[in-house]
This record gives C-alpha cells, sequence and structure tokens, in this order.
C-alpha cells in the first residue's frame, strides 16, 4: 500500500524532516513550517503590534532558520530552536522600534528647541519655521518627499512604505533615515539665515 507523500511526512519526526530538508528536500521543510508556523505567529504577535511586521518577521525566521538548517544540532528539540530564532528576531525588532522612536522624539525636541530659539511662541517663529521646513521639503528628491508623506502624514508602517516604493525594508528604512537627517540640516541652515 502506497501513502500520499504528505500524509506519509506528518507522521515523521521534527529531526528526520530536518535531516531530509537539509539534504534538499523542500517538501520536508515545508512540512516543518507548517507544524512550528502557528507557535512562530504567536511570539510574533505577543511580541510586536502591527501585523505587517509579524508576518515580516514570521518569513524572516523561516527563512533563517532554513539558511541555518545545516548548522542545527539534530540531537536538540527543532521546535525549541526555531523559537529562540524567532524571539530573538522579535527583540532585535523590538529594539530597531526603540531606537527608530528615540530618534523621532529627539528630532521633535530639536525643532522645538528651534522654534524656542528663533524667537517664542510669539507666532511669527512658527510662521518662520513652517516656511524653512516647506522650504527644506520642497528641496528634496521626489522618494525622499513621498516617503516623509507617507510616514508622517498617512501613518505607514516602514513595511508598507517599503511596498509602495518598491524598496526593501532596509533601504526604505535608510531612505528615511538619510532624510530627516537631510530636513533637520536644512531647516537649522534655514533658521541661521532668517
Amino acid at each position: 500500500m502506497h501513502l500520499p507523500m504528505d500524509f506519509v511526512a506528518t507522521h515523521e519526526t521534527d529531526a528526520a524532516l530536518v535531516g531530509r530538508a537539509t539534504k534538499g528536500d523542500v517538501n520536508a521543510f515545508v512540512e516543518l513550517v507548517k507544524r512550528h508556523e502557528r507557535s512562530v505567529w504567536r511570539i510574533a504577535t505577543q511580541t510586536l503590534l502591527d501585523r505587517s511586521l509579524c508576518e515580516n518577521l514570521v518569513q524572516q525566521v523561516f527563512l533563517n532558520v532554513y539558511e541555518h538548517l545545516h548548522s542545527f544540532d539534530q540531537t536538540r528539540d527543532f521546535g525549541v530552536w526555531l523559537r529562540s530564532v524567532a524571539r530573538n528576531l522579535a527583540r532585535d525588532e523590538l529594539r530597531k522600534a526603540s531606537r527608530h522612536h528615540r530618534h523621532l522624539a529627539a528630532y521633535q525636541h530639536h525643532l522645538q528647541e528651534l522654534l524656542q530659539e528663533s524667537g517664542g511662541d510669539d507666532g511669527g517663529a512658527t510662521i518662520g519655521l513652517e516656511t524653512a521646513l516647506r522650504r527644506c521639503r520642497e528641496g528634496l528628491t521626489s522618494k525622499a518627499r513621498q516617503v516623509l508623506s507617507l510616514r508622517y502624514e498617512n501613518s505607514l508602517s516602514l513595511p508598507e512604505i517599503a511596498d509602495a516604493i518598491g524598496r526593501s525594508l532596509a533601504a526604505t528604512r535608510q531612505l528615511l533615515f538619510r532624510t530627516r537627517l537631510a530636513l533637520r540640516a536644512c531647516v537649522e541652515q534655514q533658521s541661521k539665515h532668517q
């Protein structure tokens, strides 16, 4: 009696599936994903609040695991190893988010200081800062203006922005960071000349 491959695979141990996957059997790895995807999703959703970040994290976990499968000690529990990879990547993502929020807070604080230095709350300083900000924004590339708009006017997440502009998440993060630096330097320069 011949059983369908999917039926046989579901009764194999994780270790057997890992062994097959390291020899190039993609179906064995697919079976491992099916078995453990829910636990990885649980870690992602408990750690990250953004659905698109969770999706990216789950994909990255399985990609990392697949790339390092050959170094996995098959005497260990695969599920434990996989969940530790997921937790480590989730912690990394939280650290990145924390750094991003600190940068935004520092930038906001810096703009508030510029406003106070250029005249306090007299209304004219606000107009001066708004004018400087508008001029500086006009001087940015169209892609940089688009990224600012998507992030700060539309409140999109970095993965959503990356999808919208057709760039990788890392390239989008770097573009946004450089754009904020350029905008800040320009606003400082403009405020010195007012």
